[in-house]
């Protein structure tokens, strides 16, 4: 659902609305499928409905929100949380891809 609502303020043009956070809510089961170096995110898949994304958040976004997981242990370590799956504790916020690209430079 978040898609598709995604997937049209982008088309129909509402600044206002894109510029809001996109979240998973709280209890979503998600697997935690890439790292990638570069932009120091993390690619998700979201287990209920699979197919949706990108998602991708980051390092301490990922620890914010899963209680499991220690930000300490990630920042050393990133590709230690990679092929698990987790249930988020709190709202998960995602990146859009503009901030994925900005993250780039």
């Amino acid at each position: 659902m978040k898609q598709i609502l995604f997937t049209l303020i982008i088309f129909c043009g509402f600044p206002a609305l894109a510029d809001r956070p996109w979240t998973m809510d709280s209890g979503t089961t998600i697997s935690v499928d890439s790292w990638d170096p570069i932009t120091r995110t993390y690619e998700l898949t979201y287990l209920e409905q699979p197919g949706q994304g990108p998602l991708i958040t980051t390092q301490k976004e990922l620890a914010r929100c899963i209680k499991a997981i220690n930000l300490g242990r990630i920042i050393r370590d990133p590709t230690s949380v990679l092929s698990a799956q987790y249930t988020t504790d709190r709202d998960l916020v995602l990146l859009l891809p503009e901030q994925v690209e900005a993250r780039k430079t």
